[in-house]
């Protein structure tokens, strides 16, 4: 059974649908009839699983609300259940930091540009999400578009990891009428889930649309899996950032780019800052970025110049300022995108859309191409047939 609908946060502290599709994560899934997004979040250290759903409701001043699967067979155990779900997502959406006043610090930081900027996306968080969840997600970005990112993380899930729930109506009456229809919720595998199907997972996830990242996905498995599987990556929260980046950077398809999006998004450095050439226009055109040495690719000295940059501007929490950043220039190039397809009688793009060639249209804006990975200008449509090679 499900819980009934639980407040999570004020609406001025959790923009959801803002923040679970900035290209932090992967594995939420919005539900076409409310608007609501469901996942299955895991909690460390075991990385417990609680199928949740979640929604900003309008009556009651946008709050954000959720409701958990209830598996337990009596009301005290379905409590600490509840209780045990609402931690966890104030834990994942960081709950116990103000967003209201990190934006607040940040404008006053940066009055010429983040106090201007920040309006358009209020509400931004950083998720603390689950490492192996984050690492294998980002793994599979680059020379990728959030859409497609996306239907191969859920491959994943689907393929190697543990079904939750098994979906059905939410709420219907005694007709079976109305309510939610709720998906098949999977839990995203562990490393050795994905290390317990090697021999053919690399075939596999070729046959599915993954290409090259496939190689990356077995063989940085294999590594996780022998250093101590998703506890070892906890164990990074507790390392400084310099600690981390080289243990990262030996894991196949991990570059600085993808290293920085697990450290930010899951292991706790807030001082890391994803530096793509999107991120480096930022930095020249809003903030008067010169590279110490002029180039025209982003070199790893660059990279490190514009991580400077931001972190000298915003702090400790320099990698969430970036984001706030980093979505709002999405926000307005998307739209300049739209504007433009309407003058030509086209359809209006959006980051939201599923169709080809929307998705050609915004996917170098969603996500830039890696420095990590082969250039590619398309991705191949993912499948969930086997290859006819």
């Amino acid at each position: 059974m499900w819980s009934p609908w639980t407040r999570l946060a004020p609406g001025t502290e959790l923009a959801l649908t803002r923040t679970l599709t900035c290209g932090q994560s992967f594995t939420w899934t919005r539900l076409p009839t409310t608007g609501a997004w469901c996942n299955v979040l895991l909690a460390p250290p075991d990385r417990t699983p609680h199928a949740v759903v979640l929604r900003q409701d309008p009556s009651s001043d946008d709050d954000v609300q959720f409701r958990t699967l209830l598996l337990a067979d009596t009301n005290e155990s379905r409590a600490i259940e509840l209780r045990a779900a609402h931690a966890h997502l104030t834990d994942y959406f960081r709950l116990s930091d103000s967003v209201v006043d990190l934006y607040a610090d940040w404008a006053q930081r940066d009055p010429s540009h983040f106090a201007t900027t920040a309006p358009r996306v209020l509400g931004l968080r950083l998720m603390r999400q689950d490492p192996t969840e984050t690492l294998f997600g980002f793994i599979c970005s680059s020379n990728n578009n959030i859409p497609r990112i996306t239907a191969m993380v859920r491959a994943l899930a689907v393929q190697y990891g543990t079904r939750v729930c098994d979906g059905g109506l939410m709420d219907a009456d005694e007709d079976g009428e109305g309510g939610e229809v709720i998906p098949p919720l999977f839990a995203f595998p562990s490393s050795a889930d994905l290390v317990a199907h090697r021999d053919e997972l690399d075939a596999a996830l070729r046959a599915l649309g993954f290409g090259y990242r496939a190689k990356f996905i077995r063989d940085s498995a294999d590594a996780v899996e022998a250093a101590g599987g998703n506890r070892w990556l906890l164990g990074l929260r507790d390392l400084s950032y310099a600690a981390v980046l080289p243990s990262l950077l030996d894991l196949g398809g991990v570059g600085r780019k993808v290293a920085d999006c697990v450290m930010l998004m899951s292991l706790d450095k807030h001082q890391a800052i994803p530096v793509d050439t999107h991120v480096w226009q930022i930095a020249t055109r809003d903030y008067g970025f010169v590279p110490s040495r002029a180039t025209k690719s982003l070199t790893p000295t660059t990279y490190q110049e514009v991580t400077d940059l931001f972190v000298t501007k915003f702090g400790d929490r320099a990698g969430w300022a970036h984001s706030v950043l980093f979505t709002a220039d999405l926000d307005r190039a998307a739209t300049r995108v739209a504007r433009g397809l309407k003058k030509k009688g086209a359809r209006s793009a959006s980051l939201s859309s599923e169709s080809d060639d929307d998705l050609d249209v915004v996917a170098d804006i969603v996500v830039e191409e890696n420095d990590e990975a082969p250039r590619r200008r398309k991705s191949p449509r993912l499948s969930l047939r086997p290859s006819r090679n």
